[in-house]
């Protein structure tokens, strides 16, 4: 994915990584089509949830999308509610917080190409709970 990606527009892919004291704390991927960036995937340590290493990297992001003359960038999904209770509540009020806003669009949807393995994927999640 990676090669395919930036082989005809080099940078159309990049990997971000915050390190804290001796350990990558978090990592992010963001792909950047015309004047449109999105955040597309991003995982992060329970450890070092106090430091916030994944606030650094959207705002690494934002700044490198403003840089490369991107006019959106889009830090896709909310949750479908504003209660507080919510557990994505949290996720939602740093995104409005950088100063988006809410915006529709069709969806996403898989493609499967080999059922086989989509199967076992699906047994595999529908085991861990």
């Amino acid at each position: 994915m990676w090669d395919e990606l930036n082989s005809v527009h080099p940078g159309r892919l990049t990997l971000h990584v915050a390190r804290y004291e001796d350990h990558v704390a978090a990592a992010t991927l963001m792909v950047r089509v015309g004047t449109h960036a999105w955040y597309a995937y991003g995982a992060s340590t329970t450890a070092d949830r106090d430091v916030r290493p994944s606030n650094a990297l959207q705002w690494d992001m934002i700044q490198l999308a403003h840089s490369s003359g991107c006019q959106i960038y889009d830090l896709r999904g909310i949750a479908d509610t504003l209660n507080p209770d919510d557990h994505l509540f949290g996720l939602v009020q740093f995104k409005v917080g950088t100063g988006g806003y809410a915006q529709e669009y069709l969806g996403e949807w898989d493609y499967i190409l080999r059922s086989t393995w989509s199967k076992a994927y699906g047994l595999y999640q529908s085991r861990r709970g």
